[in-house]
Parts: C-alpha cells; sequence; structure tokens
C-alpha cells in the first residue's frame, strides 16, 4: 500500500526536477539574464576567458565580445553575433559573424610539439572513418578584419567567409573565400653557409590516412599578397579552386590564378594510398604558353612539358626521387626563344642522364646574335659535360661563327670553395663596331685560373696571347698576371702593339704599387684610327694601392686629325698624389695648333694645387684669335667654389676682356655665375645665373655693342655700323623654361654695300648705304606660351613690323600673328639688288599692307591685304621691263584675290586678275589681258604680244586658255643656240643621265590662238623676211602639243649659195606637231643680176623632218646650168673676174657661219658679250667684222678688208636708243654723231 503511493510520487518529484531543468536550461540559453548567467559562469571556470554580451541573446545574435588570453596566445572578437538553430540546415545549425577577430601568438616557441604523440606504425594508426553522431551545419562564418600574428608573420585577411556541413563521415565545404590575405614576414633570412652534401637522400614518403571525406567545393581569393622586409611584394589575384579528399585521393581541380600579365591553371590527382601522382599545370603571358603533365607513382615520375608562342619547345624528364641521388633521363628541345645580351635562340637540344652525383648532358645550339652584336652569320655552339655533386667538367665545347671558332675546356669544383679553370684557342674571331667593311679578325690562345673560398678570391691568367689584322694594320695583344680580392697581384706582361705602335706595362701590385706604363705611338690615320700621331709617353703609378703617387710625362710631336685639327710640337706633363687629396700638377705646352680658322696658334694650360685649393691659367694666341683666362678655385662638400680673376678675348676686330673678378660655384645639382661684365670694344656685356636643383634664373644685358666688329665676317662687300642692346631673362623650373623675357634692339644703325665694279654708277642711283633708325626684336614666353614681336623703321624705306604668339604649345601647333608693312620704298634697294643680281637691274615702287593669320603652323589662315604700287623692275637682264606695276591683294583665311596691272616700255599695257584657293588641294585662276608688252626673252629677238588669257589650275593640272596677238616681232639670230639642236631619236647615248627626265610633278592643258599680225619680222641664218598667219595650238593631258594653221612669209629674201635670193612664195603648214611644219618655199635670185632673162631659184616642199629641195631655172635648164645661173647669174667662164668674186664670197659666207661660235666663246672668256662675226659691204668692199659689247651702252669693233689689206677699230657709245656717238681709227680716223632709222619699223 505504502509502495503504491511512494511510486507515484517518486515519479512526479523526477519529472518536476526533468522540467525544472529544461526550465534551467531554457532560461540560460533562451533569456539575456540567463545568457549572463552562463557567461558569468563560464568566464569565472575558464581561466584568461572575457565575454560580454552587449545586448540581445547569446544564441539569437545578440551583441558580443570576446578576449581570452592564454600562455601562448590572444584571441580578441569584436562586434560578433552568434546564432544557433535545431534542425535548420542540420541538426546542429551555427551561423556567426565578426567584425574584428585577432589572433596574437605571444609564445610560439614554449607550444609543445604533438608530433611525438601521433601513432609512428601502422599498428598505431587507425584506419577506420570517423561517423559523426548527428548533423552539423555552419550555415555562415564572416569575417570583415581577421589579423594572425605569430611574430615571425603576421597574416592579414578582409571579408573573409565560410560555410560548410558535417554528416556521418563527410565534410562538404561550401566556399572559402576572402577579398584580400596578406602575408608579411616579418624576419630576415639568416644565411647560412651552405654544405655540400656527399649524395641527395632519397624522398622519404609519409604514411597519411585521412579518416573523413572532405569536400571544398568552391575557393576564391580575390587577391594575395605576399611581402618580406627586403623583397617587392608578390601579388597574385582572383585565386580559384576546388579540392576533395575522397577514399584517400586528394583532387584539385580547375585551379586558376593570375600574376601580373600571366595566369596559371591547374588540374591534379593523387592517391594516397599508392603513392601514384597524375596531373597538368599550364602557364601563360601574353607571349608564350607552357603547359607540364605529370604522370607516375613517386618511385618513378614521369614529367612532360611543351612551349608555344614567341618560344617554342618540348621537354621530358624521368626521375626517381625516392633512389639515392636521385637518378633521371632528360631531353629538351627549344627554339624561337630571346635572351637578354645574348640574341635569339633558333635551335637548341639539350640531353642527359644519370643520377645527381654521376651525370652526362651534351647541348647542341645555334643563336642569333646580330641584334645585339655586329655578327653576320649565326652562332653555333656544341658543348658535351660530365660531373657530379661538387664538380663539373665540359671536356668538349666548341662556338663557331662563320670561318671563326674557340675551342675550349674547363673544369669548375665547389666542394671547398670554386674553383674554375679554362683553356682554349681562338679562330679568327671577328671585331665588330669598328665602322670598316672588312673583316677584322683575332686569333690565338688564353688560359684563366679562378679561385674562391672563405669571401676571398684571386684571379690567374697564365697565358692570354691574341693576333690579327685591323683595317690592313696587324694587331698583337698580350697579357700575363695575377690579383686577388685585396688587388695584390703582379702583373708579369701587358703588351698591344698596333702597326708601328705600342703600348706595354709592366710592375707589381702589393703592399705599395710599382707600375709602370709605356706607349710609343706611331701611327698613320686609317679607317679606323683616322688620326695620325707620332707621341711618346710614360706613366707611373707608385705608393699605396688605393691613393698612388701618379707621374705622366708625354711628348706630343705630331697629331693629324682628318685635317680638321692638328698639333705640332707638344708637351703634357702631370705629377699628382691621391693620398694628399691630389696634390700636384697639370701642364700641356703646344707651340703649332692649327683648328678651323685658327692657324699657327699656340696653346698653353697649367693648373696647380690640390682639390682644396688649385689655380688654373689657359693662353691660347695666334695672328686671328687671343685667349687669356686665369682663375682659382676649391672643392667643399662636392660643389667647386672659384672665381676667375682675370680674363681677356680677341676675334679679328672683336675685343673684350673681364671687366672685374667674378666669382662661380659648379655642383653635381647647383650653378651659380655672379654678376660678370665683358668690355666689348667700347660696349659691356654682362650676365649672372643660379640655378639649384633644376630651379633658378639666369639674366643677360647688351650695352652699346658695336656692330662694326663683325664687319670682317660679313661676305659680299657689306658692312654695318651702330650700337646693339638688349636684355635678356630666363626662368627655369623643374629642368624646364618657366619663362623666357629677351628685347634686342638697335638705333641710328648703318647697312652698307661696297658696289661690284661692273655695276654702273649714275647720278639716279641711290645711295649704297641704308639708314635704319630703329631695329627691335622682343621675345617672351612661359612653358605654354611664346609671343615674339619685330619692328624695324627705315629712314626713307619705310616700316616693317610683325608678331607672332603661341599659345598652349604642348597641346597643338596653334599660332595668331600679323606682319604690317609701311610705305617700303624699292627703289633704295636698288644697289643691293645690283651686288647680288645683274648689274644693271633697277627697282621703284613701294609696298604696303597688313597680313593676320592664325592657325596651325603647317596651314594657317590669312587675313588682311598686300599692295604693290608704280612697281617696276627693269634690267637688260630680264625678257620684259615692268614699269607702274600696281596690284592689290586680299586674303581671306585660305583664299588670295588678287587684281592690278603694269606696263611696260613702248606704251604696253596689262592687267591681272585672280583667285588663290588653298583650303584643300592647291586651285588656281587668272587672267591677264595685255596690250602690246614688249619681251626680249632672248639676245636677237624682241616680241610685242597682246594676250588674252586665262590660267587654271586644279588636281595637279594647268590649264591655259585664250588668244595671243603678235603686233611686232624682230627675230635676228646669227646662229641657232646648242639647245634647239635636237638629238635625233635614233642616236643612243651612253650613260646619260639627263635624258632621264623625272616625271613632271604638273601636267597642263591648253588650247590657244596666236596670231601674227603685219609686223614680225625675221632676220636670221640667212632669212629676212615678214610673217603673218595664225596657229591654234592645243595640248590634251599625256599627250604632245598639236598646231593648226600656216604661216607665210611675205616680201622676203634668203642668203644661200652665197647670193641674196628674193622669196616669191613662203608657207609653213602645220597640222600636227609643232616642230613638223609642211613647206612650201620658193625663193629666185634677184632677175635684174641675172643675164638672158632667165629665172633661177630654189624650191623647198615637203615636211621639215624630210624636205625636198629642187633647183630651177625658167626657161627650163638642165640642173648643172641653173645652179650656174644661180651663183654666177649667166654661164659660168662669160666673166672671169665675176667668177672668182663669186666664189670668193661663196666661201667667205661659210667660213663665217662655221667659225661664229668660236669667236663667241673667245670674246666671253675675255669679258665681252653678245659677239658677232658677220661680212659688211659687197663686191672689193667687203669686210669682216668682229664686234662685241664691253657694257650695254659701248660697243667695239675690229674691221678686216678681205680683197684690200686696210683694217680698223671703232667704238659706238650708244647715247639713247637710236642716236649713238662713233669713233673710228683706220686708214682715216673720224668721229661721226649717228641716227638708226628702221624702215617699217
Amino acid at each position: 500500500m505504502m509502495k503504491q503511493r511512494i511510486l507515484p510520487l517518486l515519479k512526479s518529484k523526477w519529472l518536476m526536477l526533468l522540467l525544472a531543468g529544461m526550465v534551467m536550461l531554457t532560461v540560460l540559453f533562451k533569456t539575456h539574464t540567463g545568457n549572463r548567467i552562463l557567461l558569468l559562469a563560464a568566464n569565472y571556470c575558464v581561466s584568461g576567458l572575457k565575454i560580454e554580451l552587449l545586448s540581445g541573446r547569446l544564441f539569437s545574435g545578440g551583441l558580443i565580445q570576446l578576449e581570452y588570453t592564454t600562455q601562448g596566445a590572444d584571441v580578441t572578437a569584436k562586434n560578433m553575433h552568434l546564432n544557433l538553430n535545431w534542425f535548420d540546415c542540420a541538426t546542429l545549425c551555427l551561423s556567426a559573424s565578426s567584425g574584428e577577430l585577432n589572433v596574437r601568438l605571444t609564445n610560439s616557441s614554449e607550444v609543445k610539439s604533438t608530433s611525438s604523440e601521433l601513432p609512428t606504425s601502422a599498428s598505431e594508426a587507425s584506419d577506420e572513418y570517423i561517423k559523426l553522431p548527428f548533423s552539423i551545419g555552419i550555415e555562415s562564418l564572416t569575417v570583415k578584419s581577421m589579423t594572425l600574428n605569430t611574430g615571425l608573420q603576421r597574416v592579414s585577411a578582409k571579408n573573409l567567409a565560410f560555410a560548410a556541413r558535417a554528416s556521418d563521415a563527410h565534410i562538404q565545404v561550401a566556399y572559402l573565400s576572402a577579398q584580400r590575405l596578406i602575408v608579411d614576414s616579418q624576419t630576415v633570412a639568416e644565411k647560412r653557409a651552405f654544405v655540400l652534401p656527399d649524395k641527395i637522400a632519397p624522398l622519404q614518403l609519409p604514411s597519411i590516412f585521412i579518416p573523413l571525406d572532405i569536400e571544398i567545393q568552391r575557393v576564391h581569393l580575390e587577391e594575395v599578397t605576399y611581402q618580406t622586409p627586403s623583397d617587392a611584394p608578390t601579388v597574385l589575384s582572383d585565386i580559384r579552386a576546388g579540392i576533395s579528399v575522397k577514399q584517400q585521393i586528394a583532387e584539385v581541380s580547375q585551379l586558376q590564378l593570375t600574376y601580373k600579365d600571366a595566369s596559371a591553371h591547374m588540374d591534379l590527382h593523387y592517391d594516397m594510398s599508392t603513392s601514384v601522382v597524375k596531373g597538368a599545370l599550364s602557364y601563360g603571358n601574353t607571349h608564350s604558353i607552357a603547359v607540364l603533365l605529370v604522370d607516375g607513382d613517386m618511385d618513378n615520375i614521369a614529367l612532360r612539358g611543351r612551349v608555344s608562342g614567341k618560344a617554342s619547345g618540348r621537354i621530358s624528364l624521368q626521375v626517381s626521387p625516392t633512389v639515392v641521388n636521385w637518378p633521371f633521363n632528360l631531353h629538351a628541345r627549344l627554339s624561337s626563344l630571346d635572351i637578354a645580351q645574348v640574341g635569339r635562340v633558333n635551335h637548341l637540344n639539350l640531353s642527359g642522364s644519370g643520377n645527381l652525383d654521376n651525370y652526362q648532358a651534351n647541348v647542341n645550339a645555334v643563336f642569333d646574335s646580330s641584334a645585339h652584336y655586329d655578327v653576320g652569320e649565326d652562332v653555333l655552339l656544341d658543348m658535351s659535360l660530365t660531373g657530379r655533386l661538387s664538380m663539373v667538367d665540359f671536356n668538349k665545347s666548341r662556338i663557331t661563327v662563320g670561318d671563326a671558332f674557340s675551342e675550349l675546356s674547363a673544369q669548375a669544383s665547389w666542394h671547398n670553395g670554386l674553383k674554375a679553370q679554362l683553356q682554349g684557342q681562338l679562330h679568327a674571331l671577328p671585331l665588330p663596331h669598328l665602322g670598316i667593311e672588312e673583316a677584322a679578325t683575332l686569333s690565338g690562345e688564353y688560359e684563366l685560373r679562378f679561385l674562391s673560398a672563405h669571401e676571398q678570391w684571386s684571379v690567374n691568367i697564365p697565358k692570354l696571347e691574341l693576333m690579327g689584322m685591323v683595317a690592313d694594320t696587324p694587331l698583337e695583344i698580350s697579357l700575363s698576371g695575377e690579383v686577388n680580392d685585396e688587388y695584390i697581384g703582379k702583373l708579369e706582361q701587358a703588351r698591344i702593339t698596333y702597326g708601328r705602335s705600342t703600348v706595354e706595362a709592366t710592375g707589381e701590385i702589393g703592399d705599395s704599387a710599382d707600375l709602370h706604363f709605356n706607349a710609343n705611338i706611331n701611327h698613320s690615320a686609317n679607317r679606323v684610327i683616322p688620326l695620325d700621331a707620332l707621341m711618346d709617353a710614360q706613366l707611373y703609378v707608385k705608393g699605396s694601392v688605393t691613393k698612388p703617387q701618379l707621374k705622366l710625362n708625354a711628348q706630343l710631336s705630331k697629331i693629324d686629325f682628318e685635317d680638321k685639327i692638328s698639333i705640332n710640337q707638344g708637351t703634357l706633363s702631370a705629377e699628382l698624389d691621391t693620398a694628399k687629396d691630389y696634390q700636384g700638377q697639370i701642364r700641356l705646352d703646344i707651340s703649332d695648333i692649327n683648328a678651323a680658322q685658327l692657324n699657327h696658334g699656340k696653346l698653353q694650360f697649367v693648373l696647380d694645387g690640390n682639390r682644396q685649393s688649385h689655380a688654373a691659367h689657359l693662353s691660347l694666341h695666334s695672328a686671328q684669335y687671343a685667349l687669356m683666362t686665369s682663375l682659382h678655385g676649391l672643392f667643399d662638400k662636392n660643389i667647386w667654389r672659384g672665381q676667375i680673376s682675370k680674363g681677356a678675348f680677341a676675334i679679328d676686330d672683336l675685343k673684350g676682356k673681364l671687366a672685374a673678378p667674378v666669382d662661380l660655384q659648379v655642383g653635381q645639382d647647383r650653378f651659380s655665375l655672379a654678376n660678370t661684365c665683358w668690355l666689348i670694344n667700347g660696349g659691356r656685356a654682362c650676365a649672372s645665373a643660379m640655378l639649384v636643383e633644376q630651379q633658378g634664373e639666369m639674366s643677360i644685358n647688351l650695352e652699346h655693342i658695336p656692330l662694326n666688329s663683325v664687319n670682317k665676317w660679313i661676305k659680299n662687300g657689306v658692312s654695318v655700323q651702330g650700337k646693339l642692346n638688349g636684355t635678356s631673362k630666363l626662368s627655369i623650373k623643374h629642368g624646364n623654361v618657366a619663362a623666357l623675357d629677351t628685347k634686342l634692339w638697335v638705333k641710328g644703325a648703318q647697312v652698307a654695300i661696297d658696289l661690284p665694279a661692273e655695276v654702273e654708277v649714275t647720278d639716279e642711283l641711290p645711295i649704297n648705304v641704308l639708314n635704319v633708325e630703329e631695329f627691335e626684336v622682343s621675345l617672351a614666353s612661359s612653358e605654354k606660351n611664346i609671343e615674339a614681336q619685330w619692328h624695324v623703321e627705315f629712314e626713307k624705306l619705310g616700316l616693317i613690323k610683325g608678331g607672332l604668339s603661341f599659345a598652349n604649345m604642348q597641346i597643338s601647333q596653334q599660332a595668331t600673328g600679323y606682319i604690317h608693312i609701311n610705305e617700303i620704298k624699292l627703289r633704295q634697294f636698288t644697289p643691293y639688288a645690283r651686288a647680288y643680281s645683274w648689274p644693271d637691274i633697277s627697282l621703284d615702287g613701294s609696298l604696303n599692307g597688313t597680313i593676320n593669320f592664325s592657325g596651325e603652323l603647317s596651314n594657317p589662315s590669312l587675313y588682311g591685304q598686300l599692295h604693290a604700287e608704280n612697281l617696276s623692275i627693269e634690267s637688260s637682264y630680264l625678257p620684259m621691263q615692268v614699269t607702274e606695276l600696281t596690284l592689290s591683294t586680299e586674303f581671306d583665311e585660305r583664299q588670295l584675290s588678287l587684281q592690278g596691272g603694269f606696263k611696260t616700255p613702248q606704251d604696253g599695257v596689262a592687267q591681272l586678275s585672280g583667285h588663290v584657293d588653298w583650303q584643300s588641294e592647291l586651285a588656281l585662276n587668272a587672267k591677264i589681258q595685255g596690250t602690246n608688252l614688249h619681251v626680249t626673252p632672248m639676245s636677237g629677238v624682241k616680241v610685242a604680244v597682246s594676250p588674252d588669257l586665262t590660267v587654271d589650275y586644279a588636281d595637279k593640272l594647268i590649264d591655259i586658255g585664250g588668244e595671243v596677238s603678235i603686233p611686232f616681232a624682230r627675230f635676228t639670230l646669227d646662229a641657232l643656240p646648242d639647245e634647239a639642236v635636237v638629238v635625233s631619236g635614233d642616236q643612243i647615248i651612253v650613260d646619260d643621265t639627263e635624258s632621264e627626265k623625272d616625271q613632271a610633278l604638273v601636267d597642263y592643258r591648253a588650247d590657244i590662238d596666236i596670231k601674227l599680225l603685219d609686223d614680225v619680222r625675221v632676220v636670221a641664218l640667212g632669212l629676212d623676211a615678214y610673217l603673218t598667219g595664225a596657229l591654234d595650238i592645243e595640248r590634251h593631258v599625256g599627250n604632245a602639243p598639236l598646231a593648226g594653221g600656216e604661216v607665210s612669209l611675205l616680201e622676203g629674201k634668203y642668203t644661200a649659195f652665197g647670193q641674196d635670193l628674193l622669196i616669191e612664195t613662203g608657207q609653213l603648214g602645220f597640222n600636227g606637231p609643232l616642230d613638223k611644219p609642211y613647206l612650201n618655199i620658193r625663193a629666185i635670185r634677184n632677175p635684174e643680176t641675172t643675164a638672158d632673162d632667165v629665172i633661177a631659184g630654189v624650191s623647198v616642199t615637203g615636211s621639215i623632218a624630210s624636205p625636198q629641195l629642187t633647183i630651177f631655172a625658167e626657161p627650163a635648164k638642165d640642173q648643172a646650168e641653173a645652179l650656174e645661173y644661180l651663183l654666177n647669174g649667166e654661164r659660168l667662164g662669160a666673166g672671169e673676174s665675176s667668177n672668182n668674186t663669186l666664189l670668193a664670197q661663196f666661201l667667205l659666207a661659210k667660213s663665217i657661219d662655221k667659225s661664229k661660235r668660236l669667236f663667241t666663246k673667245a670674246g666671253k672668256k675675255l669679258g665681252l658679250r653678245d659677239i658677232n662675226l658677220a661680212a659688211k659691204g659687197s663686191g672689193d668692199d667687203t669686210q669682216v667684222e668682229l664686234s662685241g659689247y664691253i657694257t650695254p651702252s659701248v660697243q667695239v669693233s675690229y674691221r678686216v678688208g678681205v680683197f684690200a689689206s686696210l683694217s680698223e677699230i671703232a667704238v659706238r657709245y650708244r647715247i639713247f636708243s637710236k642716236l649713238y656717238l662713233e669713233a673710228t681709227s683706220g686708214l682715216y680716223d673720224s668721229i661721226d654723231l649717228l641716227y638708226k632709222f628702221d624702215w617699217g619699223d
């Protein structure tokens, strides 16, 4: 009964206890008060733990602050939130976040290793998988900022995120990511002595068993930085991968990362139970891609690789890392690889086998080094070697370049330090970059030994013997000696012999140096050293190795450099003690130096003292130049501070002297020059400068510098008078010109010219002195802008001024400016024109106008007007004399309009108009209309033309059209000019460069009507006749000009066969090329001088290329009788005297024609112009006359009788165009006043 009552009571108590426990847990975990009680208990029970609940509930996202300190670590978490849920993402589902998490290992060295507690054998290890009793999930773990500091390294991460789930024997990580991860190594790697092992131990692989399957689906690190105190940071970006371990098989899939401009990818599969690895690794950049495949177990692993792109190649390697010294077998092939300072590898084969302590290898390669060295052929390398861990032996090596090669052998070992020995032979080694066409080569033998141990080294050269030819001159080089790291050694022999020149050195270097250098130079200029030199020099180096005493003595007998500078008889001596701050003296004396315009100068330079106090003197004296200066100074903290105490110079008439001593300073980043003034021919020039760290100022002032000091340098008889003044200030910032302000001016200057003797001086000729009232030029600029102004005002000529400015030159070449011309009188320039062009030229008229321009310098826009008024240009050398030229031009952006007119002598008048456009391509439209424009294109030709022409230009084509009337012309020619004789088309002139004409830049099209009016007369080559007619000249693009029309000969006569023939009919017909007219000419002997009423003459018909010439007579005669009447006027034999006179006249006419050119050339040599040889008179009074012009107004002639032995000399002076004064000396002396009438002109 009691039992029945007690059992229900006990059950109810346990139930109450259970309910009370559940209520207590609920209160502790789910209420804020309970959470605080729970945290107080945890903080009390766990030493060093401090958790604060700042707000909310502990497992429901409340704000938590955590600090935990132990003997080896400090952990701090701020702004932490924790959520705990049941049966959500897993049975137990957690999510946490923290604003900042810091972990600091305060004494990591005391953390005990637990490796000894791990199972070391298979019997101790457990190979069973672990199974979790329920699933656990981390829905999300985020940390904005995390820091792990171990003392040796500091790891920081930004925006770390993690999510995972574990159930049974499987852990699945959904993602692991971080925005930035920085690994900062705070220790400097210690240098440890390298200990060479006796062997390479085999690789021992541990037995690993992972009792869980792990899968990390996504790893993403946006940026990983690794940095050390001594090296630049290494930054990897965009690291992505998937990692898993299933059934003891580890796999890394789709790993990728980016480094600078390169990227890498990897897939790897590793079986931890069998140690079999298989995978692929790729690496690529903008130039090449490399792929490496790995396959096999660790007892025999195979690696196969391929490179493509700028470099291409393959590699195959088999290695056994689990065997002692890792046996291997290697084959590699490479091509198309650029190596800095070497060249391009066109082909390389490498093969090797053995193990790391006993291996052999062969290398064959072909290099193209032409980009770095002057080698025209490929470099071939053939090498075989054997080696061990402690040494390598190159027992067969050969380097070949064309015909040149080097055979060498070398040994190197590093068991106790580094020992190396190299010996070989050279054959025909080319010497590049000598500037000669033929090859320069060296051949010989060499041997080199090198030893390094315990940070000490020594080099020994037992033998270096080289010989060769350079520019057809023998070259020999020999060297032997030794030296160590303390620069103690012995120079047994050092000798270079080139031709007849020798440089050699001997001596020892120990505690003190004792070296002797001797040079005997006897060199004749060649293509390598274009210098003639004859000299001897000795250099002694003694005393301390680091601060020796130097003594130099050189005797310069002759030095001549390409006829540009020559030195004869000089000495150079120097004594310097470097231990005493370079105390000593340097002295140079040259007795005879010649350079440019310096002839037979004497030069002396002396430098005394040391770095702290020294003085220098320089003097140069010659007939044209003199220079003297003295200075003293010292070095103070790498800055030279000095003073120029004296200075003077003389260059012809330009002489200057330093007004007062001047101080200056020169340093690596500073330069200063105190205000210094020079007195120059009564004027003064001053300058000062200060530049410190690429910033400073400079100023120059000129006062009353005489311009006549430079007259000797001005050629062509020009001299100047006046005084030049100016100022200039320059500002420099950051090494660039920040501002420049310059101004030069001259007032009251004169420019005079000495007229040549052939210039005719008259009272009307302006004085040959040009007075310049004011000349001024100014220039101002800043970092971006430039502005220039100029102003020239003449006493009688007028004014010229202008300006130019650039805005923001660093961005564009935009410019604006103007040119203003005011009443420039051209007449005052006549003396200068006569001095530099023709001796009788005359100028007159005036120029006015203003032109503004803006835009790009290469194609500016122009605005304004330019006017020429009453302009005249007259000279007997010009084909047309232009007077009263009035021309107005107007510029409008990239267009030009012109309008005007001019006159020529004999009442010629012309009008001009036109338009030019160059907005895109140049285009021109012009028109000329005129009446009686007199032109003299060549001697003996006068033409008056009345043109009405239009000229158009566009698309590189000139179009000429219109009409030209010729109312008057006179052609007086004694012989055709040389250029009028056309070479036959079937004649070939060898090496005739002039016959190959360049293609014309522009083509033209023409349609011109030419009318010959009533007063066109030709007196040439025996023809005297009037011409009349009309021609239509046309030319189409790409074709020869064609002519149509007819020209008739009127009232003419023709001298042929020694007779004057009257032209009855004269017609030239054109219907094709201009140089191929058709002829129809009939000329007869004067009937009044022909007996028997016979009419005798000549007819010419047909093409000018093949004319038909016929001698005829009326009544009809045979050819012989017709020729007798033509030549004699009657049958031969009818009068012997007349026959002899006829024959003499015929021969005289032919001989004069043949001799004219010879006399013309001889007369030009004597200074005569317009030489003429002709026959005058008839019958027994026939004379031969040679005449020529001394000046345009004075003619000299010499006449000799043909049948009478009389001669006379005549001088004719032209007073006006048709009025002459002639003085004759011969059988009778006379002075005549002549007036010339041209009937019909």
